[in-house]
């Protein structure tokens, strides 16, 4: 199983991510899924491209927390698809459920 993860360079340092972490979350979801083999892809992201995405793949002009593009049967092995999440909604989600955690 191979998580490819690109993390845009835009990011604020209070909301850094490390790549490391987010395979390692990729992957044990994958594995709680049993998904046996396959490639993911994982874009991190703001609210600005991910509001693009959004507009353009669904219709919806706003930002979103996650958008998945899948491109294959999970259970195939193969490229399973992509994954975009945004730091910007995830934080503002993070700060309304467990204030003081971002």
């Amino acid at each position: 199983m191979q998580v490819r993860v690109a993390i845009d360079r835009s990011l604020p340092a209070r909301l850094s991510v490390r790549a490391a972490r987010v395979r390692r979350v990729a992957a044990a979801a994958l594995r709680a899924e049993a998904v046996p083999a396959g490639e993911l892809s994982v874009r991190v992201t703001r609210d600005p491209a991910i509001r693009a995405l959004n507009a353009r793949h669904r219709g919806k002009d706003r930002p979103t927390n996650v958008l998945s593009f899948p491109q294959g049967a999970p259970r195939s092995g193969g490229l399973l698809g992509d994954v975009v999440v945004s730091v910007d909604t995830v934080a503002t989600f993070i700060s309304v459920v467990r204030p003081g955690k971002v």
